[in-house]
């Protein structure tokens, strides 16, 4: 009597993903990183987007009376250079968008 085996051949499944602490409970989603980078520069648009309207709003002080003239005009010429710093660098940044 002849035994013949059949010549089988394994079956090719595709293994298993692999039970793991990350796969079963993960971090974070996967469009975790990607989300939060969409988030903060859509922050930064709307911030510089802000900052460059011009602005039509005046402050209104009470001078006080206590500070020597010399010094409030000291300040006043420190108060102009920031504007106009201010001004050379909101300009270019609407030129950008």
């Amino acid at each position: 009597m002849s035994v013949h085996k059949k010549k089988t051949t394994p079956d090719i499944d595709p293994q298993p993903t692999p039970f793991t602490l990350t796969t079963l409970f993960p971090l974070s989603p996967p469009t975790a990183t990607s989300d939060k980078l969409s988030s903060v520069l859509a922050g930064l648009r709307e911030t510089l987007t802000t900052l460059s309207q011009p602005t039509n709003k005046t402050c209104t002080f009470k001078p006080v009376s206590s500070i020597p003239d010399r010094e409030t005009e000291r300040l006043q010429g420190i108060i102009t250079t920031l504007k106009e710093e201010i001004c050379t660098l909101v300009i270019p940044l609407s030129v950008v968008r």
